[in-house]
């Protein structure tokens, strides 16, 4: 018998040589979980099987229960028990400052946060992500798609702008320190000349990145009219969309104008006199007609 391709894998109904000997090879697994009380012969039969791609294993008792936490989590101290805990996270999550005598051995499938004050507690048995190990008291969380504005901005080199998906920094007046991190990052010009680090997949430099943003994503579908641009009082970022149709109305100065970036887009449909403004505001866009 051959496991495959598993997150988690339980051997603990396996707690026997007879039952061992039956499993031939384990292949692509994330987690292995193995019993903890195995005798001499069941160690032996589960040493001889053939394994490959296995990110960790770990021995436990039968009786305990692996914590799963899906999706976007805060792991708190009260989240887990006394003693020690194996953690799965499929998603993004924050683990919280731990009270002594807890500690947790975490397997991440996605994105995690963790208080540097419980480095000691924390044990990352696996990564499939991003594992950061930050002081939650300098920590400032952004939203997903955010502006950097000068009342979140603290003169503390030790300082982390936590963002996710888009991080625009405009222009800055003020003393600003620490590190900006984030999967995309659009920076004033400016920032270049200041104390701030930025730390992402993407970092793009602009001139003049406002304040002052309409944002637009998560849609299958958007329509831009000179009338819709029109309305926006400051600029238009337009981000994972399937599909943008650029209307007749929209003329090219207008579209300078008002849109500041279109990123991860499936399709952008423009029209003669608009396509190469298009081209200069597309990022990430794999088809671009007119």
């Amino acid at each position: 018998m051959e496991i495959t391709a598993q997150a988690v894998c339980d051997l603990r109904m396996y707690n026997s040589a007879k039952a061992m000997e039956k499993i031939s090879k384990i292949k692509d697994v994330v987690l292995l979980l193995v019993p903890k009380d195995m005798d001499d012969e069941t160690r032996a039969a589960y040493a001889a099987i053939e394994k490959k791609n296995v990110a960790s294993e770990i021995e436990v008792d039968n009786d305990y229960s692996p914590l799963i936490f899906n999706g976007d989590t805060e792991i708190t101290d009260a989240s887990l028990p006394d003693g020690e805990s194996v953690v799965i996270v499929n998603g993004n999550a924050r683990i919280f400052r731990l009270s002594p005598g807890k500690t947790a051995k975490v397997t991440v499938n996605g994105n995690l946060l963790y208080d540097i004050r419980s480095k000691s507690q924390i044990q990352i048995i696996s990564a499939n992500g991003d594992v950061k190990a930050v002081n939650f008291d300098k920590l400032v969380e952004l939203p997903r798609i955010a502006v950097l504005t000068p009342n979140l901005l603290r003169e503390d080199p030790e300082t982390l702008y936590q963002g996710s998906r888009l991080v625009l920094i405009p222009s800055l007046h003020v003393q600003a320190q620490g590190t900006v991190s984030g999967r995309r990052i659009i920076a004033d010009r400016s920032v270049q000349n200041s104390a701030l680090k930025l730390n992402a997949r993407q970092i793009y430099y602009r001139d003049g990145v406002p304040s002052d943003v309409c944002i637009k994503h998560d849609l299958d579908k958007l329509r831009i009219s000179a009338g819709f641009l029109e309305q926006i009082s400051g600029q238009l970022i337009c981000t994972d969309i399937r599909h943008i149709i650029i209307e007749k109305s929209v003329t090219p100065e207008l579209l300078r104008e008002k849109v500041l970036l279109m990123s991860n887009i499936h399709h952008i449909k423009a029209t003669k006199k608009t396509f190469d403004a298009a081209q200069l505001l597309a990022e990430d866009v794999e088809i671009i007609s007119k």
